[in-house]
């Protein structure tokens, strides 16, 4: 094989992310395939390395789906309010997320499955449900209990009246092992994407830096920025696709002071980080925090990104994007 990988371009990604696909090809081996109801490519040195990829992100996938009734995510949801012990790669996602909720002031919140639902369920395009109020009419506690987590014993409690969504924090974390269980295996490259996400190891195989397309989040056609990483990861988060709920457009990120799709002046963000899963969590809460908001995010956490506001203007944040 002739060429060597590059990321540009968008994957057919989710509603919830504009994203990074590879467009290059060279002496590697590459398996696309759906997880999470994204595209998701794993590309590196072999296919023994790749299908060691592949079987990582289904595995946590079955074991972290909300939607899957007997995965572990689902047992501690229906054990809401009680002390639960768990695999240890399970309680490191409750513990970033937990970390994450330190972090970001509560900005991040972890336990918003249900209100989602709620939303969701009031979809204009969707059958009617038994309940007849409206979504956005229903009371809003406000800022609710986070989550408890117990590293002496490996135990997590997901407050009571709450649901745990593991959510991008989850698909990044994947992100992360893959590539942690790759390079323990012998991978000296390893590129994977799960629905546009990017968490990137090695040397590009055709050298100097990564250059990953940052899709346009409105059209999802073209792109309107590059950027380039020598490894590390990017994540997007968009609130640009929406659905119709008693008239008004909602979207999937929800503000945790209202319980209510986030008032924002952007259309997606994008960031630059070593860790996929951080990088999901500080592109969430740079979107809800409008622009202002994310150039300050970004700046306290000393991070890089693309935020491209609802007008269509892209704005380069600390030196990234072209």
């Amino acid at each position: 094989m002739a060429d060597a990988p590059v990321v540009s371009g968008a994957v057919d990604a989710p509603d919830s992310h504009a994203g990074a696909r590879v467009a290059e090809r060279g002496g590697w081996a590459m398996h696309e395939f759906t997880a999470m109801a994204s595209p998701c490519r794993i590309v590196s040195d072999d296919d023994e390395l790749v299908d060691i990829g592949v079987d990582t992100v289904r595995s946590f996938e079955a074991r972290w789906s909300r939607f899957v009734p007997d995965s572990e995510v689902s047992a501690i949801n229906r054990r809401a309010g009680e002390w639960c012990v768990v695999e240890p790669d399970t309680f490191r996602l409750f513990h970033v997320a937990s970390v994450s909720f330190d972090r970001t002031g509560g900005r991040f919140d972890s336990l918003l499955g249900t209100r989602l639902d709620e939303l969701r369920a009031g979809d204009d395009e969707r059958p009617l449900v038994s309940e007849p109020a409206s979504p956005w009419d229903r009371s809003w506690p406000g800022q609710r209990r986070r989550l408890d987590v117990l590293p002496e014993v490996g135990a997590v409690l997901v407050p009571a009246g709450s649901s745990f969504d593991p959510g991008g924090i989850g698909k990044g974390l994947i992100g992360d092992i893959v590539v942690e269980r790759l390079v323990a295996a012998g991978a000296q490259t390893v590129q994977v994407e799960l629905g546009g996400d990017v968490r990137l190891h090695g040397r590009r195989w055709s050298g100097g830096d990564w250059p990953v397309g940052v899709v346009e989040p409105i059209r999802r056609q073209g792109q309107v920025a590059t950027i380039d990483v020598s490894h590390g990861a990017i994540a997007t988060s968009s609130a640009a696709s929406t659905w119709t709920v008693d008239g008004r457009a909602a979207h999937h990120l929800i503000d945790p002071a209202t319980g209510l799709p986030a008032q924002t002046d952007l259309a997606s963000v994008s960031v630059v980080g070593t860790e996929l899963w951080w990088a999901e969590v500080v592109a969430k809460v740079a979107v809800m925090a409008g622009a202002n908001g994310a150039r300050e995010l970004l700046d306290r956490h000393a991070l890089a990104g693309v935020l491209v506001h609802v007008d269509g203007f892209v704005e380069a944040v600390n030196g990234v994007g072209s």
